[in-house]
């Protein structure tokens, strides 16, 4: 067995080995860092010197040459900038030759700014990066390794001076360097590098060997301390402590099991005096402690079924508080994907407003038999495509267009059974357990109707082309606070509720794939956009209700719709508002305010309202708006005003608009619906709206009506007659 005094050795030996090794990883580390970060910003002052050399050449110097000497001529001792930094750095280098700095050209003017292999390949680097505002890294110049800062010089329209065709060049510069190099210069390209590269290995060297000297002066102290420290340990320590362990291993050779130990006769006052006397304390308290460790033993063991009891509730409330907490973080997720998808679909709109607004616009000014209509009416067909999958994408952030009424669910689903019929599959067998009784919701027909095509769509193509049955169910059940909670991520009020049920017997999915169904743009099919199940989830929040996914692979699947029970009522559905018709012949007068933050939108509607005839005033946001009418209120005869907009959006614009002028018409566009626009503008009368995007004819149908309500039906009905 290994004496005290030995394991002491070892483990201050082993402890200076490491901590030696540590040393002198982490002062390396630390020293190689300092010194990177030192010509790290070398190089980079370096570099920035001769940027801000170069700058005032471009900028100071050469203009005031350019007036005393003319465009024709070109000095490049002071108008050239890669001249006169090279001339400075010239002299910079008699003192620091080994400070690389230059200006690097694939096929310069100079031989001396040449581009070498290494800052040829920097060059096509840049080009092939656009993005790529610098490069810094350890390169070979001149046999050596530099650590190199390239900053790329890129072809601006102020280089084509000298460098675009000899012709436009100075004569000057032509007699001087002639026309071969230097010259046609692509624009935006980067042609020259401007390069900084300082020497490492030296550096690096000379801080090697001053860790080597300090860590050998370390160890070779270490090791002195650690010969002293063991003999010291060996001679107070190690015997003294083998007499005290001879008298433990008496009583470990002790046949009976008597607590009785024997006593020390220590008599020193150091530490290992105070241990022999603790030992001796310790043998005369150890005979009381044996007595009453039946009574603690007791006592812990109700202690220890008392915190038993207190883990398991612990437990039971942090699982339930762990299902709050995900159930709140998928409920902001939907949120915070709503808010992304709906701005992404009212960007949209804007976008498409001038696509179709321009198709429209080349279409009326091209001959009927131009070859070009075909081409413009798919850009237009394709356009309400794309308008489509914005309805579908503003279905899911809640902010799809709504009119509600009063509709049994199940005469909703029978009504479009022979719709359905011929959508699915035709190996899919459909099957209908619809209540006899009415079961009576709020909501958007046509949406509630988008719901359960989406759904039987999604289970025909479970099916895979297979043989199956769709089942499709409707009901009426009471829904308390525990029946959401253990159910559905949603949590609606507790009350009457109606179901509908869509079964399928096809492929099924795993947990992480219904997790995810509903997420915009997520799908698994080849040529799906992934919108579907996303908007159906959109409409059902709309309508205050829940949607569960009961599904696993290989078993089939099963969606359930929770929409709240209404209560019987005599309210007239709400109708969707018609479209204004336009008299092809109709044409307008006076000056229109357009007001919108799209620059393609301003400049598209202007050009559909100056072809009829009106004038045309554009503001960029709405308090541009508001200025301008103030300016001028009689001239202003209306104001078709976006409703996002920055400064000021389109409902504070109209309510300042109001104050300015009372009876001015406001025609507001926006991707919001009109429901939504009524609560924005608390009550305020707007004289129109129209939904982006919107084509020629609307926006031209809505303006007869606002500027000639009298004349407009009466067109209409000559162009019937006619």
């Amino acid at each position: 067995m290994k004496s005290i005094g030995t394991k002491l050795f070892l483990f201050i030996a082993l402890f200076t080995l490491f901590f030696s090794a540590f040393l002198l990883q982490r002062t390396h580390s630390l020293a190689k860092r300092l010194v990177d970060d030192t010509v790290h910003q070398q190089a980079a002052l370096a570099l920035q010197f001769n940027l801000s050399i170069r700058r005032y050449v471009d900028e100071k110097i050469r203009p005031v040459m350019y007036q005393l000497v003319g465009q024709e001529e070109f000095i490049p001792e002071t108008m050239s900038t890669s001249y006169v930094s090279r001339s400075i750095f010239a002299d910079v280098n008699e003192h620091f030759p080994e400070l690389i700095l230059k200006f690097s050209a694939e096929a310069p003017r100079n031989p001396l700014n040449q581009a070498t292999p290494e800052e040829l390949a920097i060059i096509d680097y840049f080009n092939l990066n656009p993005g790529a505002e610098s490069w810094q890294g350890s390169v070979i110049l001149n046999d050596a390794h530099y650590l190199a800062q390239f900053k790329p010089r890129r072809t601006e329209e102020n280089c084509l001076n000298c460098h675009g065709s000899p012709e436009a060049a100075p004569v000057s510069l032509v007699e001087r360097y002639g026309t071969e190099a230097g010259f046609n210069w692509p624009l935006g390209e980067v042609v020259a590098t401007d390069t900084v590269g300082i020497p490492i290995d030296e550096i690096r060297a000379k801080m090697w060997t001053a860790i080597v000297g300090d860590l050998v002066i370390l160890v070779f102290s270490l090791l002195l301390l650690l010969g002293g420290v063991f003999l010291l340990v060996r001679k107070l320590i190690g015997n003294r402590l083998a007499s005290i362990s001879a008298n433990f291993e008496k009583v470990c050779r002790q046949d009976d099991d008597s607590v009785q130990l024997p006593r020390l006769t220590e008599s020193s006052q150091d530490e290992i005096g105070s241990l022999a006397q603790s030992y001796n304390q310790l043998a005369d308290k150890l005979h009381r402690y044996h007595q009453s460790m039946q009574e603690q033993l007791q006592a812990r063991t109700a202690m220890t079924e008392q915190l038993r009891r207190e883990i398991t509730e612990r437990m039971a409330a942090e699982k339930e508080k762990q299902e709050m907490e995900r159930k709140i973080l998928h409920v902001q997720k939907l949120e915070s994907l709503g808010v992304l998808t709906g701005g992404i679909a009212h960007d949209f709109n804007n976008l498409l407003v001038p696509i179709v607004g321009n198709a429209e616009l080349a279409k009326m000014v091209l001959p009927p038999d131009s070859p070009a209509h075909k081409q413009l009416a798919d850009i237009i067909t394709a356009s309400q495509r794309a308008s489509e999958l914005c309805r579908q994408m503003l279905a899911y952030s809640g902010q799809g267009k709504l009119v509600t009424q009063q509709l049994d669910l199940s005469e909703v689903a029978r009504e479009q059974a022979e719709m359905l019929a011929v959508s699915v599959d035709k190996k899919a067998r459909i099957h209908y357990q619809l209540a006899t009784t009415p079961l009576p919701i709020e909501g958007d027909a046509t949406q509630i109707r988008q719901v359960i095509m989406n759904l039987i769509t999604n289970a025909s193509e479970a099916l895979e082309g297979n043989e199956g049955d769709i089942t499709i169910r409707t009901g009426s059940l009471t829904c308390d606070r525990e029946y959401f909670k253990q159910n559905f991520n949603e949590e609606p009020p507790p009350g009457q509720y109606v179901f509908l049920e869509v079964e399928d017997t096809g492929c099924g999915m795993d947990a992480e794939t219904a997790g995810r169904i509903f997420d915009p743009f997520f799908t698994t099919k080849f040529t799906g956009r992934g919108l579907g199940l996303a908007a159906v989830l959109g409409i059902i929040r709309g309508h205050h209700g829940a949607i569960r996914v009961y599904s696993e692979p290989g078993k089939g699947t099963v969606m359930k719709v929770l929409l709240p029970l209404a209560q019987p009522s005599d309210q007239a559905p709400v109708a969707a508002a018609e479209q204004p018709g336009i008299d092809p012949d109709w044409r307008g007068s006076g000056t229109i305010l357009l007001v919108d933050d799209e620059e393609m939108v301003r400049t598209t509607g202007a050009t559909i309202l100056r072809a009829k005839g009106f004038e045309v005033i554009t503001a960029g946001d709405g308090r541009e708006a508001v200025d301008i009418v103030a300016q001028q209120p009689e001239r202003i005869e209306c104001v078709v005003l976006d409703m996002n907009m920055p400064v000021m959006d389109g409902a504070e614009a109209f309510q300042e608009l109001r104050k300015i002028r009372p009876d001015l018409p406001v025609l507001l566009a926006s991707g919001y619906n009109a429901q939504e626009i009524v609560q924005r503008f608390h009550g305020g009368k707007l004289a129109g709206f129209i939904q982006k995007p919107y084509q020629i004819e609307q926006l031209l149908g809505a303006l007869q009506k606002i500027m000639q309500p009298a004349e407009a039906p009466q067109a209409q009905e000559e162009k019937t007659r006619s």
